[in-house]
Formats: C-alpha cells, sequence, structure tokens
C-alpha cells in the first residue's frame, strides 16, 4: 500500500498505529502532526453536516448532534469531492445511533433536510406550464393514460411523523408562525419537495396523495396508479393541485 493510502487510512481512524515508516523530517512523534490533521479533518466534515441538517441540530442541541456527526465521521468518510452529497447515510446512521432512540423522528428530518439540499442542488429543468395540464383534464380517457416525467428537482418525503410542521416551526422567517407546543409529533406528514428558480418549497399531500404521487414517480400510469391507490375524488384533485402547483412535471407519456 502506498503511503499516500496509509495516510489517508490513518486521518479515518484515529485507534489505527501508525505505520513504522511514518516519520517526520526532525524525528518527532509523528502521530502529534497526524492528529492535528484528523481533528482538522473531522471538524470540517462536523462542519458540513451542520450545514446539511440545521433543524435536525437544533432539535438535539448543538453539543449531541457534534458528538453524534463525529461517530458518523469516523465509520463513513467522504467518498467523493462534492460535500453538498456526504450525509446521504447519515439519516440511517441516526435511525440505529443508539443514544438518539428517545427521538425516532430524527432519521425522518435528516431525510427532510438531505432531500432538500438535493432538490436545491439537482440541475435545472423546465416544468410543463399548466395549461397543458387543463387541455388533460378535458380529456380524462387520455389523462388516465399518460405516465409523468418528473423534473431532477424533486422529492417526496413520507413519514408517520409531522415533519413539515416540525421544519416550519424552526425556520425563524416562516409565515406559517408554528409553535412548536402545538404540533402533534405523532401526526403523519408527507411533501412534494420542489425547486421553482432558486426557492424550495415543500408542498403537503395526504396519506393517499402521497401514495398516488409515488405511484406516478414510480413510472405508473395515472389510471394504473389509482387502481393500485384507490383515491378518493378529494385524494385525486389534490395530488393533481400539487403537481400542477409545484411545477415538477419536466413532460408526459402517452401509453397505449
Amino acid at each position: 500500500m502506498s503511503s499516500q493510502a496509509d495516510f489517508t487510512r490513518m486521518l479515518r481512524n484515529n485507534r489505527e498505529r501508525l505505520p513504522d515508516h511514518f516519520v517526520t523530517w526532525n524525528r518527532s512523534d509523528p502521530s502529534v502532526r497526524v492528529d492535528v490533521y484528523r481533528n482538522t479533518v473531522l471538524s470540517s466534515l462536523i462542519e458540513v453536516l451542520l450545514a446539511t441538517f440545521p433543524v435536525t441540530a437544533a432539535i438535539v442541541g448543538t453539543d449531541f448532534f457534534r458528538a453524534m456527526a463525529g461517530e458518523f465521521v469516523a465509520v463513513s468518510p467522504p467518498t467523493g469531492p462534492v460535500m453538498a452529497e456526504y450525509g446521504r447515510r447519515f439519516p440511517h446512521f441516526i435511525r440505529d445511533f443508539e443514544p438518539a432512540s428517545g427521538l425516532p423522528y430524527l432519521g425522518d428530518m435528516a431525510d427532510f433536510e438531505m432531500a432538500r439540499l438535493t432538490v436545491m442542488n439537482a440541475c435545472d429543468a423546465n416544468g410543463m406550464e399548466a395549461r397543458v395540464f387543463h387541455e388533460l383534464l378535458a380529456d380524462p380517457d387520455r389523462l388516465l393514460e399518460i405516465s409523468i416525467e418528473f423534473i431532477p428537482a424533486s422529492r417526496l418525503i413520507r413519514s408517520k411523523f409531522a415533519l413539515l410542521s416540525l421544519w416550519q416551526a424552526h425556520q425563524h422567517d416562516s409565515v406559517q408562525n408554528i409553535s412548536l407546543a402545538g404540533i402533534d409529533l405523532a401526526q403523519g406528514e408527507n411533501a412534494l419537495i420542489a425547486r421553482s428558480e432558486w426557492t424550495v418549497t415543500a408542498l403537503p399531500l395526504s396519506e393517499a396523495g402521497a401514495a398516488l404521487c409515488h405511484r406516478l414517480m414510480e413510472g405508473d400510469t395515472l389510471g394504473a396508479a389509482i387502481d393500485k391507490v384507490s383515491p378518493d375524488n378529494a385524494a385525486l384533485d389534490e395530488t393533481l393541485l400539487v403537481l400542477i402547483q409545484s411545477g415538477v412535471v419536466a413532460g408526459f407519456t402517452h401509453q397505449q
């Protein structure tokens, strides 16, 4: 193994003994210098996670979050150069992190925040104009036979916890003015996250609406999705309205 690979491994594991060939120019203890690099890398990656998951951090407190993030960094170092993508595995890590087991919604919140960041950094694509939808609505039989292509800047989040309300309550500039004390965390919430220009929005969906949207994202035609989900008329109308308002539809494919 090369010295560069050895050094990279040393940075990731502070419990591993330094190889004998690690020496400094003045023959001082090389572990001291390696520790400096380790601490710099660790601190930098924790700061990346703090920036990616601010509400997750606010829920548990900065000290707890830093300790949890440090454990994650030790077992999940970056695998690529784009730091905006680091932390994709963090929500899964949180769900298995025993000290956070008393907050079962924490991993879902991290998923929500990661989805927002992913949508913000997704490549640009224009959504179809609302008039195209209205033309399709005038032909219900044809509408049922279409499958929908979604823009890259869109994600569906489904949770048995009140994620959207909890996230909004932590936004100081939110027009919703939601109080933490008034949130029923056990009330599940779903949201379609989308970006319009540089603004990321999260539009709420009912359980049936979210299930229908999920089937459409999986490639089902609208008719097939309706058969699988069996939504009532209100959920169907809600889903179509959210798709129109969010601008997430890049195009249609008509299935014969």
